[in-house]
């Protein structure tokens, strides 16, 4: 497989392109909190123990993502073409950065697993779902 050149009419694609698979991830980073904290809680709600002493999701996004979105043989591909034109005049003035906030998820996905001990530290949701279900099976009840 191969692309076309970085040039004239393609390279504002290559920039749309190179720049939704960083602006994608960070809709999976600005979400995985949250998430985590949604999973914590259903697990207390449904007094279910949980096993795992380190978080799940921020892991299992960058895996995915990084596997499913960024090593695509397509986006690859154009991950490389673009690459060959950075420090050139023919490069955009955003180029290098799309490029770098992809290697960034990369590099970023290298990270030592989070303990649940400091997460739960923090409230990532505005609200308690333990508390929001019980209150409503109560009304359903009443």
């Amino acid at each position: 497989m191969t692309t076309k050149d970085y040039r004239g009419d393609l390279q504002a694609k290559f920039d749309e392109i190179l720049s939704a698979v960083g602006d994608y991830f960070d809709l999976f980073k600005n979400n995985t909190d949250k998430l985590e904290d949604l999973w914590l809680q259903l697990l207390d709600y449904v007094k279910v123990k949980n096993t795992s002493q380190y978080r799940i999701f921020k892991q299992t996004h960058y895996q995915i993502y990084i596997r499913k979105v960024i090593k695509n043989n397509v986006i690859q591909k154009i991950i490389e073409e673009a690459s060959r034109w950075v420090e050139t005049n023919h490069a955009s003035k955003v180029l290098a950065e799309h490029l770098e906030k992809i290697k960034q998820i990369e590099q970023d996905s290298q990270f030592l697993p989070d303990s649940y001990e400091n997460f739960h530290k923090m409230k990532y949701l505005e609200f308690d779902l333990n508390e929001h279900t019980r209150s409503y099976v109560e009304r359903l009840q009443q």
